[in-house]
């Protein structure tokens, strides 16, 4: 599941997808990445939903999910981003899922690289 640096994506830090693989074997990390990319867009979804009706007291419930798979596979733009809406969900959450988005929408074809090898 290497990767050549040029080839990584901003805001991705490769080294914790590595770990991954170290602790549950390729197989394992395949399936944990291909549920997390099933996952993701009902995720966003629902972040969306909550940001846009204002429950400022849901949406860093999701947005601490968001985060917790990101960590795993260390991509640090969607940490930093739904940290913000977890951590401070008042400083300008429509802002803030607009950078969770962005980092996704960055990560996705990374991950999915990450399948196919």
């Amino acid at each position: 599941m290497a990767m050549p640096p040029a080839a990584i994506p901003e805001g991705i830090d490769p080294r914790q997808l590595e770990v991954l693989v170290e602790q549950i074997g390729v197989d394992g990390a395949q399936e944990v990445v291909m549920e997390a990319l099933g996952a993701m867009p009902t995720e966003l979804a629902l972040l969306a939903e909550q940001v846009a009706a204002g429950h400022s007291t849901l949406y860093p419930k999701t947005a601490h999910r968001i985060k917790g798979q990101a960590l795993m596979f260390g991509l640090t733009a969607l940490v930093s981003a739904s940290d913000q809406l977890e951590r401070r969900p008042q400083d300008d959450p429509v802002a803030a899922l607009a950078r969770v988005r962005v980092a996704w929408d960055r990560a996705k074809p990374w991950l999915e690289a990450r399948l196919a090898r």
